[in-house]
């Protein structure tokens, strides 16, 4: 039997009928009353409603020492009219004497030995998963559009058809790099592009747990920052002619990035994960 879902219009301005629908904002997780009752959804961003519209936007986030020396961060939300603090995994409203009262909590999984296994299983998954896309030019007319030749230490992509970006051992806390290499051996200088992309089943997905950074030639492109997937995106790159360029792609995961149930969702559907390393070219 299916169970039915119950609401909890607190946050809600707006009435919300039997009739509406839940909409929980990206990258969120939802919140529960203390009868489980569904208040909204929170994200590292916001606090949304039953109808996933803000209610208050993140005003700072630090981390302190709980219980037992145990790291808890804490994340300021305000409005015009109203301010919450998320402490762990539980919501306070805060008055303006700063008084705080509970009002909900969002639902976690610990990181049991069970979970522990099946995060590791992802490595495996993305260890022999990672999709390549072919690198393409400009049309020259009738004649053949130039490529760039891309390459690691086992050989070019389109001979691999696979790569292996991550270990087989790869859980919350790990780290390592990628590195490949860039080659023109046309006359002209080409531009080109670079992104990520995570696909769950061939289709995108919401969230993915691990940060990247990138060095060419061992240069940190941009900043020292660590960025997600969507983050990760360099539009107008070149590469000169008859020259090669050494990239690093550098990987984490971090292991308290406020995201267990995503974390553990990822392990346990690892198979069906997948990386795009996403490079397109042009003649200059």
């Amino acid at each position: 039997m299916t169970k039915t879902c119950e609401y909890n219009p607190y946050l809600t301005e707006r009435e919300f009928s039997p009739k509406d629908t839940f909409r929980r904002e990206r990258k969120s997780r939802v919140l529960y009353d203390a009868q489980e009752k569904i208040l909204g959804s929170v994200s590292d961003s916001a606090v949304c409603d039953l109808y996933g519209n803000q209610v208050a936007r993140r005003q700072s986030q630090q981390t302190r020492e709980g219980e037992n020396k145990k790291k808890i961060r804490v994340t300021e939300y305000v409005s015009d009219t109203r301010a919450f603090r998320l402490v762990g995994d539980k919501l306070y409203a805060v008055s303006p004497d700063s008084e705080e009262e509970w009002i909900g909590w969002l639902k976690t999984r610990q990181r049991d030995p069970v979970h522990i296994v099946m995060l590791s299983a992802l490595a495996v998954i993305l260890a022999i998963t990672i999709i390549l896309l072919a690198l393409i030019g400009l049309p020259y007319g009738d004649r053949e559009r130039p490529v760039i030749d891309i390459a690691d230490s086992g050989g070019s992509w389109e001979a691999q058809g696979t790569v292996a970006v991550f270990p087989r051992s790869l859980k919350p806390g790990s780290s390592g790099n990628y590195e490949f290499i860039l080659n023109n051996p046309h006359d002209a200088a080409m531009d080109y592009t670079f992104s990520l992309e995570p696909l769950y089943n061939g289709e995108k997905i919401d969230y993915f747990p691990l940060t990247f950074r990138l060095r060419m030639n061992n240069v940190l492109l941009e900043s020292e920052e660590w960025k997600t997937v969507d983050e990760l995106k360099f539009d107008q790159m070149t590469i000169w002619n008859r020259s090669t360029q050494v990239f690093t792609l550098e990987w984490r995961w971090a292991f308290e990035n406020g995201n267990d149930d995503g974390d553990t969702f990822i392990g346990a559907d690892g198979g069906k994960i997948s990386l795009v390393l996403r490079v397109t070219a042009q003649a200059r």
